[in-house]
């Protein structure tokens, strides 16, 4: 994994420490200051985390210390450690991967995040055009502590930097009063350098969910603040609340501090809350450990350490770490059998990865035949390997045409490794041949655990591929006579014999093991298939070891709708297609059966993220009825809409043509 995509992993794991730490530990105490400081200081010190290497006082430390932190385990190296066991390096098998493809899928992941950062930023700078547009045509009244302009449009009162907007017209005097109050809080404070931070974050990682809670966390904590202000200077908190209520709305400027910005709800429950005790204030000292953990997680390089300690207490262990093994079974795509003495070429070549670098040639290492029972078997050694890489293939010839029978790419200093062994039925015709489904894998990992090095004898592994491969051999026929029988599927499932294949002639899965979904119920394949006769359909979620594993359950989603759409015409939200209802008349267990849109998306079983809202954060609760409920599905007359957020962070949120 690239060092820059690897910083971004640990840095999102941070932002999510710090922003589920707020939500779960911080977010219902009255320590409104401390938790602005906490939500600062500590966002920005998940950039600084993933930098920091514990590795060396580790190695310095004593046992005690080294073996705790042996037993965190080491976020980007979670695979390496659970494959190390197993002597297989996950660093390799993910460079293995990549470097197969076309384009490495770092690189595309990078320009995703890269293109998504300048949308961002776009988006930062086209509301700082509308605050100066906002400004100039604003008239300015005073400058004393603040600047104050008077805005002669329908707005709500915001402050940005040191500056306060409001319209005089739309208020009385004794509200104006304290909308000053609240706002001059958030000048005095600086509240707009905060605001600014939550914005660059949400620019810098706009793929992580975590960075836009503490974002909503930041401005939510900022309205606590103002609001404990302005009542703490004797303003009477009922009428208050009422101004709150009154001014309600759609914000005209939404990079500011604005006088409803956050959930009013919340607002008035927090302004009702009795003052938190100040032994609570302990609760930031779990920060400590959690800060811990998180740079423990963080560190690097354990399995090189490992390997260091290895080397120095069993030199004969580093000695064995030597061979690389490749081996498998050819067999008949007609009949199943295996092929005895097919000839395979052994041979290496040095792995080039810079572009422009000429691929070195291949260096033939002698030849190998494939016994009785089709099996192959080359254990290599590599103990004298100079090269950094290497690629290590048997090859066999059908007419002039190579086709790998095993390959591995080897890089110097791993220890011992193998391919998963294998078998190839190998069938007349070249599109036959191409075709990925013709290889069939039997993983050791388990067999390495138990028995160790002994899993990979020649005996072994033979007995082993030959003990599947009349199961291989009979889904391989399946799926031939499948493609003789069916050469363009009509239908979207097509049921044959004891298994499901789709469209594409794939194997979904056996009858006796998969399972289907339609708009998150389960339902037979044949629902889907007439469901789906008379219009496209969506895969929503598929389990990506049924094409290739027999035997394994898996569930297969589809949908007849979007997980989310745009905001839909002006004209569907009409009073006759919404129904608005108080969020406490909401029964929460009609959700289980009912469909619902939650901040926008859809939440199915296998769709979206299938949440279910807490009472406490719903904030608006309405019912889409007719063409309005259509829209974000076509096949209802009715469907639920939940938010939990301000507006501006609804996804789809339709423009209400009622309050």
């Amino acid at each position: 994994m690239p060092s820059i995509l690897e910083y971004l992993m640990k840095l999102s794991v941070g932002l999510a420490v710090v922003g589920l730490f707020y939500h779960w530990v911080l977010r219902r105490q009255t320590f409104y200051n401390w938790n602005r400081w906490y939500l600062l200081v500590y966002a920005a010190l998940a950039f600084a985390l993933p930098l920091v290497n514990l590795n060396q006082t580790v190695s310095q430390s004593s046992s005690n210390q080294a073996s705790f932190f042996n037993h965190v385990p080491a976020l980007p190296s979670l695979a390496i450690a659970e494959v190390a066991q197993h002597t297989i390096p996950a660093e390799f098998v993910e460079e293995e991967v990549v470097s197969k493809l076309p384009i490495a899928a770092g690189d595309w992941l990078l320009i995703l995040l890269v293109m998504g950062m300048i949308v961002m930023s776009v988006r930062l700078g086209l509301l700082l055009i509308c605050y100066h547009r906002i400004k100039r045509q604003a008239a300015l009244v005073t400058e004393d502590e603040a600047a104050v302009y008077h805005v002669d449009r329908n707005i709500l009162p915001f402050s940005f930097g040191k500056a306060i907007f409001v319209n005089p017209a739309l208020h009385q005097p004794h509200e104006l009063r304290e909308i000053m109050a609240h706002e001059l809080v958030h000048v005095r404070q600086w509240h707009t350098a905060d605001i600014l931070f939550a914005e660059l974050l949400c620019v810098l990682n706009w793929y992580n969910p975590a960075a836009w809670l503490i974002r909503h966390a930041i401005r939510q904590n900022l309205e606590f603040i103002a609001d404990r202000a302005v009542l703490a200077d004797g303003t009477d908190a009922q009428e208050y609340q009422y101004l709150l209520l009154k001014v309600a709305g759609v914000p005209e400027f939404r990079l500011a501090n604005q006088f409803n910005i956050s959930s009013l709800k919340e607002r008035i429950i927090m302004m009702n809350r009795s003052r938190s005790a100040r032994w609570y204030l302990m609760r930031f000292l779990y920060l400590l450990p959690v800060t811990v953990v998180l740079l423990a997680t963080f560190r690097t390089d354990i399995v090189a350490l490992a390997k260091e300690k290895q080397k120095t207490e069993s030199p004969q262990t580093a000695q064995n770490s030597q061979y690389v093994y490749i081996s498998g079974i050819l067999a008949d795509g007609a009949t199943g059998k295996p092929l005895p003495n097919i000839l395979l070429e052994k041979s290496r070549r040095v792995a080039m990865f810079l572009e422009g670098q000429t691929l070195p040639e291949r260096k033939n290492l002698g030849t190998l035949r494939t016994d009785a029972d089709g099996f192959y078997y080359w254990k290599i050694d590599t103990k004298d390997q100079e090269e950094e890489r290497v690629n290590y293939a048997l090859n066999y010839k059908i007419g002039e045409i190579d086709f790998f029978a095993g390959e591995f790419s080897f890089k110097r200093g791993n220890n011992p490794l193998y391919n998963r062994p294998e078998i190839t039925f190998l069938t007349p015709g070249l599109m036959d041949i191409l075709r990925m489904d013709r290889w069939y894998h039997i993983d050791l990992t388990e067999a390495l655990e138990k028995e160790g090095e002994s899993a990979l004898d020649p005996a072994v592994v033979k007995q082993r591929l030959l003990n599947e491969l009349p199961v291989f051999a009979a889904e391989h026929q399946l799926k031939i006579d499948f493609k003789k029988a069916h050469w363009h599927p009509q239908k979207t499932i097509t049921k044959f014999r004891k298994a499901y294949f789709n469209q594409e002639r794939d194997l979904i899965g056996y009858i006796a093991d998969i399972k289907f979904y339609l708009n998150g119920k389960s339902v037979d394949y044949q629902k889907i298939n007439e469901t789906f006769a008379r219009e496209p359909y969506q895969i929503m979620k598929a389990d990506a070891g049924l094409k290739q594993h027999r035997g394994q359950d898996g569930e297969v989603f589809y949908t007849t709708f979007e997980a989310y759409q745009d905001d839909p015409p002006v004209g569907l939200a009409t009073p006759e297609n919404v129904e608005w209802l108080h969020p406490d008349d909401l029964d929460l267990a009609r959700l289980k059966d009912e469909p619902y849109m939650l901040d926008g998306f859809r939440m199915t079983y296998g769709t979206s993220s299938n949440l279910m809202p807490l009472r406490e954060e719903i904030t608006r609760v309405a019912i889409f009825k007719g063409p309005l409920a259509r829209y974000y599905d076509k096949g209802l007359d009715k469907l639920w809409w939940i938010e939990t957020r301000p507006p501006a962070e609804v996804q789809g949120r339709p423009v209400f043509a009622i309050k």
